[in-house]
């Protein structure tokens, strides 16, 4: 059972503890890799974060037939492909003897992309930020989204203009556009 929210939207501090549910952890998490994305900050931690606001989501989805895609695909496979697939959150996480990892970043847009889907289908609706970096995704990787997003820019704004900005200046330049 979950605390109610303040008028702030966070759950209320009582005597030095606040109650967080699994929901306000996964979107907590999740928001602050899409923000370290966007700032271009930390690779590991914007991949470790994200995977955890997917396990959390998972496992919130699974008894009520709404569990990650990406995650329950992954089961599916041999051996071989389920240690490859989890090769950087096992890296990230855990001491091994070699010191380095050939790490592809677009890894943890798609976990990113896979999260947002399960929060979306526990019926949530995605936050500004997860909006944002929806949008962001979709300028550069069009029709590959699992869940129904269309962006919608302004009249007058150009696609290919947007599409061209930094990830700091789209964080930046792109919310006034939208609101």
């Amino acid at each position: 059972m979950s605390a109610p929210e303040s008028e702030s939207g966070k759950p209320p501090i009582s005597n030095g503890f606040v109650l967080i549910t699994r929901m306000d952890a996964a979107r907590g998490q999740l928001e602050s890799a899409i923000l370290l994305w966007f700032l271009e900050k930390d690779l590991a931690s914007i991949h470790t974060l994200t995977v955890a606001a997917q396990e959390l989501l998972h496992h919130t989805g699974k008894p009520h037939g709404k569990p990650s895609r990406l995650v329950s695909l992954t089961k599916s496979q041999p051996p071989a492909f389920r240690r490859w697939a989890t090769e950087a959150q096992n890296f990230f996480k855990h001491p091994k003897k070699e010191g380095r990892l050939l790490y592809s970043p677009v890894a943890a847009e798609l976990v990113m992309i896979d999260a947002m889907a399960v929060y979306e289908d526990l019926g949530n609706h995605l936050t500004p930020l997860m909006k944002l970096f929806a949008l962001r995704f979709a300028l550069s990787y069009p029709d590959t989204l699992p869940f129904d997003f269309t962006p919608k820019l302004p009249v007058g704004v150009r696609v290919d203009d947007v599409a061209k900005l930094s990830r700091a200046e789209f964080l930046k330049n792109v919310p006034p556009l939208l609101a």
